[in-house]
């Protein structure tokens, strides 16, 4: 199959394109900090970034920087730097990519890690951290998650994982010099709570008919609550975007000149391709709401905001039972009207594509809908067919 090129998507909300200007002022800000001879930190999948916020210390996930290379579709070479030193194509491409420019010895758009925080949400994610360390010889900490069933973590679980917030604050004091302090950490999570707040207000306009905001724009717009909560900038960018919805909401404007179908999307998207959400707008279908925010919306307990983060952790969508994703899209189906599901199957990532047929089993045996699943990888763009997944797209709105 050969490689169709994508295309952009067309971001409909005006703060919506300040996220990535924000996001380079965030890496030029990170690149100054060591510049002026502070130590940086590299944070992999789903860190509390309260707590690095609050300890002043300079951090980046490094993993949307193959996400960025992805969007601009320059991230193959990486890729095939690691397909030659021989890591498997079946593992996760965000850190294949990663992996290839720490190998390739080119100047990143961030600097190099002095010590590195990782979790184990993802099988790949501390299998590619052990790669990085040793590449670049620096100390790490990797969090150990425990798998939960249940909505509510058991105690036991929150205390063995607060335990471990303590141990890397113990860590990353030494390794930076820098202090904890409990009341800074109560400030931020205030701040935090704020750019989480404002989010869910957003959400709840986006259930109006016509939908005020949809798919293609939030796929970019949750930038900041996975890097910059617990500062006065994702604060200050949710209230421009959720003024923005309210003046949308107060014209009846909606995402779509005339919305004939309402529909929630799972999982990530080819980010090398993200025109691939407009084309269901051409047919007047509006992707209104996706579950890729789950995992950031939970507020903190100030009472005790390092037992708070842990539970959210361990709270995570991507972890536990298969019956906890299905209860929260079923719970999006309900509370946006939606008449259909589009679920995109990433290959190489079992945390975002396992259970697929489970939830696709389940929501039509409740609720009769019809249920699109694609496939394909998030940012590895080889052997992918653009035209392929229209064609499966206007299928499905046939059916709709």
């Amino acid at each position: 199959m050969e490689f169709s090129r994508g295309k952009n998507s067309r971001k409909q909300m005006k703060t919506s394109r300040q996220i990535w200007p924000l996001t380079k002022r965030y890496y030029s800000k990170i690149r100054q900090a060591k510049n002026n001879g502070q130590l940086i930190a590299w944070a992999f999948a789903f860190p509390p970034p309260e707590i690095l916020h609050a300890m002043d210390i300079p951090f980046i996930m490094p993993e949307h920087y193959s996400s960025v290379l992805a969007a601009k579709q320059q991230v193959t070479p990486y890729l095939e730097i690691s397909d030659q030193c021989g890591y498997p194509m079946e593992a996760c491409s965000y850190h294949r990519a990663l992996l290839g420019v720490c190998l390739s010895g080119e100047e990143m758009i961030f600097p190099p890690p002095d010590f590195i925080f990782a979790t184990n949400f993802c099988d790949p994610s501390y299998k590619a951290l052990l790669q990085i360390v040793e590449q670049y010889k620096v100390p790490y900490y990797l969090m150990d998650i425990p798998f939960c069933e249940s909505e509510e973590a058991p105690e036991e679980a929150v205390e063995y994982c607060r335990s471990q917030l303590e141990e890397f604050i113990d860590l990353a004091s030494k390794v930076t010099g820098k202090s904890y302090d409990a009341q800074r950490l109560y400030s931020t999570c205030e701040w935090a709570n704020g750019c989480y707040n404002l989010w869910v207000e957003i959400n709840e306009l986006r259930k109006r008919i016509p939908c005020p905001m949809g798919v293609v724009d939030e796929m970019g717009d949750i930038f900041p609550m996975m890097q910059l909560a617990g500062t006065k900038e994702a604060v200050a960018i949710y209230e421009m975007l959720l003024a923005e919805v309210k003046e949308r909401v107060a014209q009846g404007e909606g995402i779509v000149e005339e919305e004939k179908h309402r529909l929630i999307w799972v999982g990530s998207n080819p980010i090398y391709d993200n025109g691939i959400l407009d084309c269901f707008e051409e047919y007047g279908a509006a992707l209104v709401k996706s579950d890729m925010d789950c995992t950031y919306t939970m507020k903190i307990d100030l009472e005790d905001p390092l037992k708070s983060l842990a539970q959210k952790m361990i709270s995570n969508y991507w972890t536990g039972s298969i019956k906890k994703r299905i209860k929260i899209i079923k719970d999006l189906i309900r509370d946006y009207q939606a008449q259909g599901l589009v679920m995109f199957s990433q290959r190489n990532c079992r945390s975002f594509s396992v259970g697929h047929k489970a939830v696709k089993d389940a929501i039509q045996d409740e609720f009769g809908i019809p249920v699109l699943n694609l496939e394909g990888d998030m940012i590895d763009l080889r052997g992918y067919n653009a035209q392929e997944l229209r064609s499966k797209i206007e299928e499905f709105i046939e059916i709709l």
